[in-house]
């Protein structure tokens, strides 16, 4: 028997400086990591390890540290959030975060969160009271695994190529070993480390999720206190250039369904993740329509000879689009989600039509019987093409449904 726990450590959201930090994106790792904690890895736990933003003295630090709870409140499990060196000070931070107890027990397992001061070149120092705390930890005879977490990688001396350590690790260690704590994990040192076990506890440093290729870390906890039974398992969010990928649907700002993407950084995100090549296609209808009409479904009934709710964006989109592909580090290809009206007729204007863009039409889905597309239940996708950087058209290798 096992508990699944989840750290994240090392953000630095809004961190632009320093060259090997992709702190601009670092909300859209969170988001991407928090999907995929809730539809597959499904952790008991999720501990966010600090330095969340990049500077705390920002005139948007707040505003950055709250984006960022607002995204982890999606986790479906229970959070712990500690403060680092480059996030504000713990009083500040947890305005914004729940400020956990000393000792907070999730299922079988009991956490308990250091905020311990730092020493000059980035190390850290554990004062005697929480030395004591630590020490005391079962004092009420709890008998499961214990897991301590603070800012700082604490290892024992000499086990790893970790450049930071506490100061007075001896006395860490033996803290841990007076309170039988089974794990103890911190962030700070970006590379990470390899889990050490040492007597009857491990120590872990989780890696940097701001630094290619963006981790972060499984760990699955026996509940016999096994510390040789600990697994680590490390998750990226970059793929490997080496496949070639690409994303062939990605909407753009003027989507009305849109979530941070943009026609100039989703390529230059696409890059970073480790895409060959991105593809925008955005929705005709959208393009054509404000939201009521869009969403309402009115213009499927006469197409493009509805004049409620006709707002023409297709230019724009298409002028920021191709813009973007002059710049983008990527392939980038640009064309149209196009929506048809009940006839069957395209929901795309003559100057885009002439665009050559790639046209993966679907039928206007709108539950009305009437509609012999959407009573058929079926999708129209004719032969796909795009326009590449440089003007040439380029079939899809997409199969055909």
């Amino acid at each position: 028997m096992s508990f699944k726990i989840v750290a994240i450590a090392d953000l630095h959201y809004g961190c632009v400086s320093h060259p090997g930090r992709q702190g601009k994106f670092s909300h859209v790792f969170a988001l991407r990591t928090v999907h995929r904690l809730n539809e597959t890895i499904k952790p008991g736990a999720v501990l966010l390890m600090g330095d969340l933003i990049d500077d705390p003295a920002a005139d948007d630090a707040t505003a950055r540290l709250t984006e960022l709870k607002a995204i982890f409140d999606l986790l479906q499990c229970p959070t712990i959030a500690i403060p680092g060196n480059h996030d504000p000070v713990p009083d500040h931070f947890y305005d914004v975060f729940e400020r956990p107890e000393s000792i907070v027990d999730i299922g079988p397992v009991r956490f308990s969160s250091f905020l311990d001061p730092e020493e000059p070149e980035w190390n850290a120092c554990r004062m005697q009271p929480e030395l004591d705390r630590m020490a005391s930890i079962r004092d009420d005879g709890f008998s499961g695994p214990v897991v301590a977490l603070q800012h700082a990688t604490a290892v024992p001396p000499g086990t790893t190529d970790c450049c930071f350590n506490y100061v007075n690790m001896d006395e860490v260690m033996a803290g841990m070993q007076a309170g039988q704590v089974t794990l103890t994990v911190g962030g700070h040192y970006h590379p990470g480390t390899a889990l050490v076990r040492e007597q009857d506890s491990a120590y872990l440093g989780v890696p940097a999720m701001c630094e290619a290729p963006f981790k972060f870390t499984e760990i699955d906890l026996p509940l016999d206190r096994d510390v040789e039974k600990i697994k680590i398992t490390t998750h990226q969010l970059q793929v490997p250039a080496e496949l070639g990928l690409y994303d062939l649907h990605s909407h753009t700002q003027f989507a009305y369904c849109s979530e941070n993407v943009d026609t100039t950084l989703s390529p230059e995100f696409a890059g970073i993740i480790g895409l060959a090549g991105l593809a925008f296609t955005e929705h005709s209808g959208q393009l054509n329509f404000d939201q009521k009409a869009y969403w309402s479904g009115e213009f499927c009934k006469q197409g493009l000879a509805t004049t409620r709710g006709a707002q023409y964006r297709a230019a724009d989109y298409w002028t920021s689009a191709l813009q973007a592909q002059k710049k983008s580090p990527v392939n980038l290809l640009v064309g149209f989600e196009v929506d048809s009206d009940f006839s069957g007729a395209q929901v795309l204007r003559a100057p885009a039509r002439r665009a050559t863009a790639w046209l993966a039409t679907r039928s206007a889905r709108t539950g009305d019987s009437r509609d012999p597309i959407v009573r058929a239940g079926n999708q129209n996708h004719p032969n796909q093409s795009f326009v590449p950087r440089g003007g040439q058209r380029q079939r899809s290798a997409l199969p055909q449904p």
